[in-house]
């Protein structure tokens, strides 16, 4: 049985190989994870914002475009997201590393990001969610997702779980 439909370009395969190469004990985004992000971003991008196939049937993707915290240039990353409650939730998983992901340090130093979900692009605030709030959406994604709670079992670090705001344009905009 085939784990993807044949009009996607990313399979289940695909996210597995990365998956590991990301939660190796030294490993990190690598070449498996730059190639699985750049086919993934054409294939969003081609098809207004879905992935066909299993994989996009299972979960909901977007785009985040942050701006790196040391290099200053941007960098696009495709991750799963979850809508609780008209809040748009992210994980900064990293396949369990011990690691944070980039994106999420890039993130925290510049938290102004480009959000691409569906055909809409917009600009957002992206809000580390802590304490009991983000103990509650985790556990919220992990009943959505449960690779989350496997992601989490597996290192020492509590995985941070952010909120994608969207910036609003303000009431006196002429």
């Amino acid at each position: 049985m085939s784990k993807s439909s044949p009009d996607s370009k990313v399979t289940f395969d695909d996210i597995s190989s990365m998956s590991a190469e990301l939660s190796a004990p030294d490993g990190g985004q690598g070449p498996v994870a730059n190639d699985v992000n750049a086919r993934f971003i054409e294939e969003f991008r081609a098809n207004g914002g879905q992935i066909p196939g299993e994989l996009g049937a299972s979960i909901d993707f977007l785009l985040v475009t942050v701006i790196g915290a040391k290099s200053g240039k941007h960098r696009t990353i495709p991750l799963a997201y979850f809508n609780l409650d008209g809040r748009i939730v992210i994980i900064a998983s990293m396949a369990g590393s011990p690691r944070h992901p980039t994106w999420y340090t890039n993130m925290r130093a510049n938290p102004q990001v480009t959000v691409e979900v569906g055909s809409e692009t917009y600009e957002a605030n992206a809000v580390e969610i802590g304490g009991a709030d983000r103990d509650r959406l985790f556990a919220r994604v992990c009943e959505h997702a449960p690779v989350f709670a496997s992601y989490q079992a597996k290192t020492a670090r509590k995985i941070p779980v952010v909120e994608l705001v969207h910036k609003e344009w303000p009431t006196d905009a002429k």
